[in-house]
């Protein structure tokens, strides 16, 4: 046997076959790495907020209730 299937096809041209690729696939772009926003309730006052934090309760102090 001659080794079938141990190295890869030889690319005659890398630059074209590497334009292609990019043509085809992209170049990879970069993702937003923004924290995502979570939508908690604090459990002190029972609102909700959004947050991009581990904690359950607001940064500060509660705010005033909205709905008095």
């Amino acid at each position: 046997m001659s080794g079938k299937g141990s190295s890869p096809r030889p690319i005659p041209n890398p630059e074209k076959f590497q334009a292609n690729w990019d043509a085809v696939f992209g170049k990879g772009e970069q993702i937003d790495k923004k924290p995502k926003t979570i939508t908690k309730k604090c459990t002190r006052c029972g609102q909700y907020f959004d947050t991009d934090q581990a904690s359950n309760e607001h940064a500060g102090p509660c705010p005033k209730p909205f709905f008095f």
